[in-house]
């Protein structure tokens, strides 16, 4: 993932303030100490980000950010809503124009990692070019008994005061002048522009594949221009790039159509190096994709969408694991900077016609706050844990009216596979009975990850003909265990066999113990005598 920072009019100056009352529990008693009162439960916690992944206390006068939100502390695995306001006004609406709250879903450490609150602050969703944005700004966090109100400020230049170290900052521009928010064209030029660069400095611009953890360090590789051309240019006396054409037709390269752009700063003496470093030179995304080379509408064509809470698009997923949906079509119509989309897991089908309906398998869509051409790549839960074993469709409803039609996007589909499992133990409490005698019997079914398979069934049996078991059939309980009894005959000196098989996932796994039944005359009549 990747982030694009731009834009030279507007000063945001973020700063987050959050309180948190913590209520002291008492505790009393007139006989002795009593015992410590539980902790508190956690009280919703919010931080913002910029899309470099750092964290936001102030933003650059001339930078016109992506933010999201690291929200912690709410009930593992629910579900939420979130509606941005500015100066009270609530910013967030449908196709329709109703209000619309973006809807996540926490993970099971009780947070949501990132959600975006909004794309390219100060630039118009329409144009592409600088507004006003500066103002007072709160998130309401509500739902599964949370109801959080968190405020920011965004301040405008007139009240900036001086910043003496300011983090370089490039970013991608149409040929009319326009802020990319993303997505280019196919066959369209490529303009480069940037601020915040030491003044009178040599810069060489490079266009190189997508990549993540530019800013952590993680790119040690020499910069690879896709182009054929590395351009060099000198800043200004402020800093400043000057719009320059880095790119004369943005087409696909092998197959890819993702992109970076990275500003590399010479040192003093106007030598340059191939490397990415951190604080001195800048790319225009770090945690998204910096651009996306956007080819024609295509009749319906299935694209990746499901990934793993790493941006990793996957097929398969196991029923202990999380789905999420990293949106970012090789082939969309341009769309506004910023809109609200609805994303559906739909139960699988073969073919998709125009008007279909949209049923989502999770037991509501999620809405979220996409940029042009479609593209979110902010991560956090659409389907958590346990899933449902089966074969399912995500599907992006671009007009939210609930039917798959022209526009929308619909994804590769994937498999939930359940846990196999492993092996099942079987164990009799007593292994020698009387006859006419019974002993309770257990079998504990494990999966192929050595943990426990609760609401399994287990089918139980026994090779003697006059022995019998009940229930023949049980559930395993939340520790994976099932049991039943076992009543032998009259006959003894005989050794039984109780077998429990469970088939889960297409899977069949096989347990048995032995049970001996006394003969009369023998130890038996021993234990008899000394009662």
């Amino acid at each position: 993932m990747v982030f694009v920072r731009r834009s030279l009019w507007l000063f945001i100056g973020v700063v987050l303030s959050v309180s948190v009352v913590a209520v002291p529990l008492g505790c009393g008693g007139g006989a002795g100490p009593s015992p410590p009162s539980p902790p508190p439960p956690a009280q919703p916690s919010l931080t913002l980000h910029d899309a470099s992944g750092r964290t936001i206390t102030e933003i650059d006068e001339e930078t016109l950010p992506t933010i999201f939100a690291k929200i912690t502390g709410l009930p593992a695995n629910k579900p939420f809503e979130l509606m941005l306001y500015r100066d009270g006004q609530p910013l967030y609406h449908d196709a329709q124009g109703n209000l619309q709250p973006i809807t996540a879903t926490s993970d099971e450490k009780g947070e949501i990692p990132a959600v975006i609150l909004f794309y390219d602050l100060g630039v118009d969703p329409q144009t592409g070019f600088p507004t006003p944005a500066s103002g007072s700004y709160s998130v309401r966090i509500w739902g599964s008994g949370v109801d959080k109100l968190i405020s920011f400020t965004v301040r405008s230049r007139s009240r900036r005061q001086q910043i003496p170290e300011r983090t370089p900052t490039v970013w991608v521009v149409r040929k009319n002048g326009a802020i990319a928010g993303g997505s280019i064209p196919e066959g369209e030029p490529v303009y480069a522009a940037g601020i915040n660069f030491p003044p009178n400095r040599k810069v060489r611009l490079y266009v190189v594949r997508d990549k993540r953890g530019w800013n952590a360090g993680a790119i040690p590789t020499d910069l690879e221009d896709v182009t054929g051309v590395i351009e060099e240019v000198t800043t200004n006396s402020s800093g400043e790039i000057a719009r320059t054409l880095v790119w004369a037709s943005a087409q696909p390269v092998n197959g890819q159509r993702d992109f970076d752009l990275v500003a590399n700063v010479a040192d003093e003496n106007g030598n340059f190096d191939t490397k990415y470093t951190p604080g001195v030179d800048a790319v225009d995304a770090d945690l998204t994709t910096g651009f996306t080379v956007q080819g024609p509408p295509q009749p319906i064509v299935r694209v990746d969408l499901a990934s793993d809470p790493q941006g990793n698009y996957r097929d398969s997923f196991s029923a202990n694991e999380t789905v999420t949906i990293w949106v970012n079509p090789p082939n969309r119509p341009l769309i506004p900077i910023c809109m609200m989309v609805k994303k559906y897991i739909c139960p699988h089908k073969e073919t998709w016609n125009y008007g279909d309906q949209l049923v989502d398998v999770t037991g509501r869509a999620e809405w979220d706050l996409v940029r042009c051409a479609c593209l979110n790549q902010y991560l956090y839960t659409v389907w958590a844990p346990p899933l449902t074993s089966g074969t399912y469709d995500p599907v992006i409803d671009v007009n939210q009216n609930g039917v798959y039609d022209q526009g929308d996007i619909l994804g590769k589909p994937f498999e939930v596979r359940g846990v196999k499992p492993k092996r099942i133990f079987v164990s009799a409490r007593f292994p020698f009975v009387d006859p006419n005698g019974e002993t309770s019997v257990t079998a504990a079914l494990i999966d192929e990850n050595d943990r426990p398979m609760p609401n399994q069934t287990v089918q139980f049996s026994v090779t003697d003909s006059s022995a019998s078991v009940s229930p023949t059939s049980a559930q395993t309980n939340q520790q994976g265990i099932a049991l039943t009894t076992l009543r032998v005959g009259s006959i003894g000196g005989i050794t039984l066999r109780v077998k429990a098989t469970a088939t889960v996932e297409g899977v069949t796994v096989t347990g048995e113990t032995e049970v001996q039944v006394r003969a009369y005359g023998g130890i038996n009549a021993i234990v008899r005598s000394k009662r």
